[in-house]
């Protein structure tokens, strides 16, 4: 296997694999709501907590210089 095949094979498990998490953390805070939508809406807040358990921070800081 060459090694652009790879990259991409690896980049594309991470993507899923952080689509997955901020896809669960997107249930927990619909059933937390008690809303009943049946469509499920990912945010920001949901991709920022699945990145950070993959060691990524996105969270502005809270002030601008």
């Amino acid at each position: 296997m060459n090694s652009k095949r790879l990259l991409a094979l690896a980049t594309q498990k991470f993507i899923a694999d952080v689509a997955q998490d901020a896809f669960h953390y997107a249930k927990i805070r619909q059933h937390a709501c008690q809303k009943k939508r049946r469509k499920t809406v990912l945010t920001v807040e949901d991709l920022s907590g699945a990145l950070s358990e993959h060691g990524i921070n996105i969270k502005k800081p809270d002030y601008f210089v």
